[in-house]
Parts: C-alpha cells; sequence; structure tokens
C-alpha cells in the first residue's frame, strides 16, 4: 500500500496516519539496530512520533 499525501475522508485521514506510524517505528527499529547513527537520527524520530 502506498502513501497517500491527502486523505478523501476521516477513514482515509486515519489510515494514513496509521501508515506513518508504522514506518516511524520501522525507521525507529532501524536506528536501534545500527548503533553507529542512533544519537545522530534519534533526533527527528521522536518529535516526527509525537507529532503524529
Amino acid at each position: 500500500m502506498t502513501l497517500r499525501t491527502r486523505a478523501r475522508n476521516c477513514d482515509e485521514l486515519i489510515e494514513i496516519i496509521n501508515q506513518a506510524l508504522d514506518k516511524v517505528e520501522d525507521l525507529r527499529a532501524a536506528i536501534e539496530y545500527d548503533e553507529e547513527y542512533r544519537g545522530e537520527s534519534s533526533i527527528f524520530v521522536e518529535p516526527t512520533s509525537n507529532g503524529l
């Protein structure tokens, strides 16, 4: 499923937000796996997750 940028209704908006949250969690897991870049990359993961 591709990530849409605009929702046509509330159900689509909820789906887009859930997809974005899934992507943020994937990114968080990748950062935790690769400890070399953990400090640098985690700077934008928390604000993104909190914003969603």
